[in-house]
């Protein structure tokens, strides 16, 4: 099954993180299932603590980069 699939699929920006969602499902749905207070342990696998390259960017650009801005290429002019 692997064989069949583009090289394009496994050096996506998002190859990672939709694997870890992939192999984390049933750990997600037993946590969502339980009803418990989540914490520790349970975060990633609920969470899906992964963030997609333009969205990365979209947080640098708009918060670290805002600060930049305004804290040393304003301070240099």
């Amino acid at each position: 099954m692997l064989n069949g699939l583009p090289e394009a699929v496994f050096v996506a920006d998002d190859a990672l993180g939709w694997m870890y969602q992939f192999w984390q499902s049933k750990k997600k749905k037993e946590v969502n299932d339980s009803e418990r207070k989540i914490g520790g342990a349970d975060i990633a696998p609920v969470t899906q603590l992964f963030t997609e390259d333009y969205m990365v960017r979209f947080l640098l650009e708009n918060s670290l980069g805002a600060w930049w801005r305004e804290n040393i290429l304003i301070v240099h002019l």
